[in-house]
Order: structure tokens, then C-alpha cells, then sequence
């Protein structure tokens, strides 16, 4: 089966939910962040897992699975 005749059954099946998440496809939030506060958002890597510690200047630093101990602030 060619590619076209996949993506093709993909469209007949579900273009309608294609279509509206492509019209508003949702942004993640790193990128949400450093729009926002582009000059003060800091990001740093916490341990060799996916885990960041996000502060913001002016504002609070937001934890994800962090403890203020383990983080250093």
C-alpha cells in the first residue's frame, strides 16, 4: 500500500479532527513561557531526567517534581 492511499484512508476516516487540531493546535508550555517572559524565563535541566526547574524573574520559580531543597533555590 502506497503512502497516498494511507494517509488518503487517514483523511476519509478523520479529516473533520485533522482539520480542528491543525486550526488550533496547542503550544507547549516552554514555548508558552519564553514568548512571555522571553528575557527572564531561565530554564535548568534537573538531574538526568526530563524534570525542569523554570524561574521567572519578578514572579515565582515553578517546580515540577522538585523540592526547594534538591533544587538549589
Amino acid at each position: 500500500m502506497s503512502l497516498g492511499a494511507v494517509w488518503g484512508s487517514y483523511v476519509r476516516l478523520m479529516g473533520a479532527e485533522l482539520e480542528a487540531f491543525s486550526a488550533a493546535a496547542p503550544k507547549s508550555p516552554v514555548r508558552e513561557l519564553l514568548e512571555a517572559e522571553p528575557d527572564t524565563a531561565k530554564f535548568r535541566l534537573l538531574g538526568s531526567t526530563a524534570r525542569l526547574l523554570v524561574h521567572v524573574a519578578c514572579a515565582r520559580a515553578v517546580r515540577g517534581g522538585a523540592t526547594p531543597t534538591s533544587s538549589g533555590y
